[in-house]
């Protein structure tokens, strides 16, 4: 295998303002990032277990549930472009006051890239529908102390698509929910990725930026393990599955280094050790699920700051 760099890879209501400043335009969208739409991005490709009695669909993450109403329907419809269409709504409700997103079906055919408006048409009406089943289960992640439980469907009861353009109303608990933390940046090229020949390009990236704004300001922002890019691509290959195949590098390596070049709009990679210096490749799949790589941004990546800390209360004096 040969060693890679690749060079080709607020306005929120009523709340305080963000820390995350407004990126440009043209290379950084903003959008609420955090621990239910990780929940929910990597979950709409996952496989999910039919739940005999409710019908409903569940793909379970780390105690993590992400239920879709009325599965059966689904099977073999759900596809990569409905995560897609989340990330284009969600950048949407981020810079709205409102929980009913009207998106022009042009506007997202550009946001994606996309030429044919007969394909795109039928494509979002199909995501529609499965955006339009998703509850999520979940446990707030605090540090030192336990979170608070919560149950949130996604869509609030309307969606589909009149005069052009895509209706989405998503439900008021989910964006009230959302909103109480800002809109970090996210690469506006994650939407323009080929699902066909790259699957999983979309998948890295996104896991990419998460692990940046979680680690900002830390020696390891750019730094992240393979181990983890392939546990947010929910349609690679398990080891597991495949490791009496002798085809592991075929199957893993090559692709993950193939959609891992993909990003180079975006990225520039190339595996590294604990301080991010650029090392030899490796040789098996021992030492390449036990890799680092080092992340450097083409175009750069919005500054963030971590928020204030609250004033220390002052204790009083005891008599």
């Amino acid at each position: 295998m040969n060693n890679k760099d690749i060079t080709p890879l607020k306005r929120i209501l009523n709340l305080p303002p963000s820390n995350f400043p407004e990126p440009k335009p043209s290379e950084y969208v903003n959008m609420h990032q955090g621990q239910v739409q990780s929940l929910i991005y990597k979950g709409i490709n996952s496989p999910a277990q039919m739940q005999l009695f409710s019908n409903e669909g569940v793909v379970e993450e780390k105690g993590q549930k992400i239920y879709f109403k009325d599965y059966e329907d689904l099977i073999g419809k759900i596809g990569p472009t409905a995560k897609l269409l989340y990330i284009a709504l969600s950048i949407e409700v981020a810079n709205s006051n409102s929980n009913a997103i009207r998106l022009p079906l042009d506007k997202y055919m550009e946001m994606r890239g996309l030429k044919d408006k007969k394909t795109a048409r039928k494509q979002v009406k199909e995501d529609l529908k499965t955006l339009a089943s998703i509850r999520v289960e979940f446990e707030e992640k605090r540090r030192g102390k336990q979170g608070d439980f919560l149950n949130i469907r996604l869509s609030g009861g309307t969606e589909g698509i009149v005069n052009g353009v895509i209706i989405f109303n998503f439900n008021t608990d989910y964006v009230s929910y959302i909103k109480r933390s800002g809109a970090p940046p996210l690469p506006k090229g994650l939407l323009f990725l080929n699902q066909q020949y790259n699957p999983y390009s979309s998948d890295f990236l996104f896991r990419i930026t998460n692990h940046k704004i979680m680690n900002r300001t830390k020696s390891n922002e750019d730094i992240i393990g393979v181990k983890t890019l392939l546990d947010a691509a929910p349609q690679m290959p398990k080891y597991e599955d495949i490791k009496d195949s002798g085809r592991i590098s075929q199957r893993i390596i090559e692709p993950f280094e193939r959609d891992m070049d993909a990003l180079n709009k975006t990225i520039k990679w190339h595996y590294c050790g604990p301080r991010g210096e650029q090392i030899e490749g490796p040789v098996n799949y021992e030492e390449f699920i036990a890799a680092l790589v080092k992340i450097t941004w083409v175009i750069p990546f919005p500054e963030m700051q971590r928020p204030p800390k609250p004033p220390m209360k002052r204790q009083p004096k005891k008599p």
